[in-house]
């Protein structure tokens, strides 16, 4: 009787594995679908090392995602993203204050991109760099006290 029901378990869970074995079809990025348009109404709001940039979405079904590519310093290229459900996109990362080119792309469901719309853009000073400059050193019983401005409430 042990035996039996063993046996009735082993068969059951191999006949389980087997039928839960099936083939998946692989869905892969949509190639029909065209580039999407470009944005309008773009303006740009500086911050402290970065930007926000806002703009209007193209009428387009097949949207996905904005896409900003950009160089903080030669040879060092950054990508930020954001979705069709908001309408801004945030790059940072600028060391000084100085014009910096972004390139704004839109990309479709099938991973195909419009046109780059070339902005620019130009951050105010960097928290980093107005720590650097506002550092005081102080003498204390066995050490030193620092001292540092950060306006921008940076972290």
């Amino acid at each position: 009787m042990k035996n039996s029901t063993f046996y009735t378990i082993v068969l059951s869970c191999i006949v389980f594995i087997l039928a839960s074995c099936s083939d998946e079809k692989y869905i892969g990025p949509i190639d029909n679908d065209a580039a999407p348009g470009n944005l309008t109404g773009i303006t740009v709001t500086p911050l402290p090392g970065a930007a926000r940039i806002t703009y209007e979405l193209p009428d387009d079904k097949s949207l996905r995602y904005v896409k900003a590519v950009y160089e903080i310093r030669p040879g060092v290229e950054k990508e930020t993203k954001a979705s069709k459900y908001t309408d801004e996109l945030f790059v940072d990362g600028f060391p000084e204050t100085k014009p910096y080119q972004v390139k704004l792309t839109t990309v479709s469901n099938g991973e195909k991109e419009s046109e780059p719309q070339i902005i620019e853009v130009t951050p105010l000073l960097s928290p980093l760099k107005e720590a650097y400059n506002s550092l005081v050193f102080n003498e204390t019983f066995g050490g030193i006290t620092i001292n540092f401005e950060n306006s921008g409430a940076a972290s």
